[in-house]
């Protein structure tokens, strides 16, 4: 298996279109991606928490520690978002005249989120070895990241340019996030202010 993935992902990164595209005609079914994309959220969450560890402390504007949230609630709010991300972006796609289907987004979604596992990695490199290189290699690589989302969107969706790809990302975005904190926001929960 690692020898199929490892020459799609260097394909995905030098031709992101290209690789998208030859992950689809994979032809994998429905329970093979929600399965990857279990795999992947477990993955991501876990390095969240040890990176946390390896991070020095964040502080809100009273000197206070910001802490994550449990496992369990980050692991939940991450599916959530990925899933509903997914969800939104192929409706807004379809909206805009793309051809994409959920489990296609949910896909792509997936296969970005191994690329920023490897930020992960970076990033906790960095902290470790206290390298201003590094940071500016984790910048760059954030944004590639992104222009890794719009191409993925966009051949997932076969039919939109970048531009649309973007537009989708953004509305999906949105649509899929302003529910999440107006619940948690019901839930008395918010995100900590500087100041």
């Amino acid at each position: 298996m690692l020898n199929l993935l490892l020459p799609l992902a260097t394909e995905s990164v030098r031709d992101p279109k290209n690789g998208m595209r030859r992950l689809l005609n994979l032809g994998l079914n429905d329970q093979t991606v929600w399965l990857f994309a279990a795999a992947v959220i477990v993955a991501t969450t876990v390095l969240g928490f040890v990176q946390e560890f390896v991070s020095p402390p964040a502080y809100d504007g009273n000197g206070n520690i910001i802490l994550l949230p449990s496992p369990f609630v980050l692991l939940l709010s991450t599916a959530y978002l990925s899933v509903t991300m997914s969800f939104a972006i192929a409706v807004v796609g379809r909206f805009f005249g793309g051809k994409g289907q959920f489990i296609e987004l949910l896909l792509a979604d997936s296969w970005l989120r191994i690329f920023a596992i490897g930020l992960m990695f970076l990033d906790m490199l960095s902290v470790l070895l206290g390298s201003g290189l590094i940071q500016i290699l984790l910048i760059a690589g954030y944004v590639y990241l992104f222009w890794l989302l719009v191409n993925f969107v966009a051949e997932t969706h076969e039919t939109l340019s970048l531009g649309m790809a973007f537009l989708s990302i953004f509305v999906g975005g949105l649509a899929a996030a302003l529910p999440f904190f107006y619940f948690l926001s019901l839930l008395g929960w918010a995100p900590p202010l500087g100041g």
